[in-house]
């Protein structure tokens, strides 16, 4: 079995001023559930597709790492649709990962 790991590039139009480390830091801790409704305010503010497929995707992921594969895909397809609006290969790509992942442990 092998890993893929994939690195965002720091863009700051991906990044909403609203997101601080704070939610990162939280999701570190094993506290999913409040970086997940954290990231989850943020998305009626979001700025344009590109932000949202990066927020989709954070979304999807801390789902993924609580093990709730439904959810982790469910914001996996979020992320691409937002990425695809965004013209974006890059997220595209994580959110592919990401949907891969979660398919595969349901």
């Amino acid at each position: 079995m092998f890993t893929i790991t994939v690195y965002r590039r720091e863009n700051d139009d991906c990044r909403s001023p609203e997101v601080n480390n704070q939610d990162w830091n939280d999701a570190k801790m094993d506290e999913y559930n409040p970086a997940i409704a954290s990231l989850l305010n943020k998305i009626p503010v979001s700025q344009s597709a590109l932000e949202k497929a990066w927020l989709f995707h954070e979304i999807g992921r801390a789902y993924f790492e609580m093990q709730n594969y439904k959810e982790a895909k469910d914001y996996g397809q979020k992320s691409l649709v937002a990425a695809q609006e965004a013209d974006d290969k890059s997220w595209g790509l994580n959110a592919l990962i990401l949907l891969s992942q979660a398919k595969g442990r349901l």
